[in-house]
């Protein structure tokens, strides 16, 4: 027997991709930079939270962009589709939106448009309850 690994064995096990670390730092700097100005400034959490997440998803759909020019017969090199739904999805619609329709970026995936457009509907929805709420005074 040798050291080595059997070949078929290589190819089947997948490691962990790196690139979700994107999504990860992006939200971790978007929430420093919220708590940051939370306390410095009279706004709210809420809305330095989705300014901050609304630049990091911008951002990250901007690079990717970028990437898929870049390198278009390389998916390594690409930031996944995972990451820039989990930015949209916490709070990032709006600057991850209006950077796809700039860039004409994932315009032609229905499956990424399929997911996006679930995700303002969820949010729409969340919103709608908490306006309700709020003018309502509970009775949504």
């Amino acid at each position: 027997m040798s050291d080595k690994t059997h070949p078929q064995l290589e190819e089947t096990v997948k490691k962990p991709s790196k690139k979700i670390w994107w999504a990860i730092s992006l939200t971790l700097i978007a929430l420093v930079f919220t708590i940051l100005l939370y306390y410095v400034t009279a706004w709210p959490w809420y809305l330095w939270w989705l300014l901050s997440i609304n630049i990091a998803a911008g951002t990250i759909f901007y690079l990717d962009k970028r990437r898929a020019v870049r390198f278009p017969d390389d998916g390594a090199k690409r930031i996944p589709e995972a990451a820039l739904l989990w930015t949209c999805l916490i709070g990032g619609t709006i600057g991850g939106f209006v950077v796809m329709l700039q860039s004409k970026h994932k315009i032609r995936d229905r499956k990424f448009l399929f997911l996006l457009t679930g995700i303002i509907i969820i949010q729409a929805l969340i919103i709608g309850f908490l306006i309700a709420r709020h003018f309502y005074g509970g009775e949504a």
